[in-house]
């Protein structure tokens, strides 16, 4: 792991950058200079397909199953000011597993826009469609100005290294930190929020990387914005099929009653955007449409 860090570690997650080599790279970056990979916002359009296409080049096999491919770069706007994004893509939508994965992008964009209007992501997803693909633009959170840099920590991390591999859930392991007080409060309120919304429109992606903590001087560390948050429930398969699967999320426990029901909330409002997106495939519609009358069920249950 150090070797790949000293051989190409310039942008990774965070703030640690290993070895002069890698430095000077990501110095280059913040300074807009040549192969600092910096482009323009205008060259979006052309600049982000490119990417796609060599990264979908590089991928062995068929890139229809896994983890969504993605890549990273920074933004020039016209003020002259830099904005580190990452963005993820779909393969070409005039394919099935395609336009499922465009579908799920456009989930991602909805989801992402409501928990930044909660103040629990960051603000300004993008999406965008061009050469037949669909790409999700989102800020890193775990980067300042031109070239400032933040301190992350994955719950994987920290798991493992405090708390060993006994909790299942991001509910029991945050649980656990807040009671030795390793996170605060907020936190642990704003997570068991997220848990419960993820729950709600689908997100069985919830593993312990796709949640992480602004790594500070001291403690208690705070969970940073939210990110990855989609209805991986409809992803294909590992084959690129599409499977028919069954949305039947549980009623919350008594002590999650509270932030499960604002969570709801914001799920309702989040079918009802997917379902009424026009860029939605058809197929993806008839689906977000049972998904919102499962959950206005589930509402009534709970009361």
């Amino acid at each position: 792991m150090l070797v790949y860090h000293q051989a190409a570690g310039e942008d990774l997650p965070g703030n640690g950058v290993v070895g002069d080599d890698c430095l000077r790279r990501a110095l280059a970056r913040s300074a807009d200079l040549p192969g600092g990979n910096v482009i323009s916002e205008a060259d979006r359009e052309s600049f982000y397909p490119q990417q796609a296409l060599e990264i979908a080049r590089s991928l062995p096999g068929s890139s229809a199953g896994g983890e969504q491919p993605k890549f990273l770069t920074t933004l020039r706007d016209e003020a002259g000011g830099f904005h580190s994004v990452l963005v993820k893509f779909s393969a070409p939508m005039d394919q099935a597993t395609g336009q499922r994965w465009a579908d799920l992008l456009l989930c991602e964009f909805h989801a992402h826009q409501i928990l930044a209007e909660a103040g629990l992501a960051n603000a300004g997803v993008r999406l965008l469609d061009a050469d037949g693909r669909r790409f999700l633009e989102t800020s890193r959170f775990d980067r300042i100005g031109p070239g400032g840099r933040r301190g992350v920590v994955s719950l994987e991390a920290l798991a493992s290294s405090l708390i060993g591999s006994l909790s299942r859930n991001w509910l029991e392991a945050t649980s656990e930190f807040h009671r030795r007080g390793i996170i605060d409060s907020g936190s642990f309120a704003t997570i068991q929020r997220l848990h419960a919304f993820g729950e709600l429109i689908g997100n069985t992606d919830m593993h312990f990387g796709n949640l992480a903590f602004f790594l500070d001087d001291t403690l208690p560390f705070r969970v940073t914005p939210a990110y990855d948050t989609q209805p991986m429930l409809w992803a294909p398969g590992n084959q690129g099929e599409l499977i028919e699967r069954r949305f039947a999320p549980a009623p919350p426990l008594p002590a999650m009653t509270e932030p499960w029901r604002e969570a709801a909330g914001w799920a309702e409002d989040f079918w009802i955007r997917v379902s009424e997106d026009v860029r939605l495939s058809t197929e993806f519609a008839r689906i977000a449409d049972d998904a919102r009358a499962v959950l206005a069920q589930l509402r009534r249950h709970v009361g």
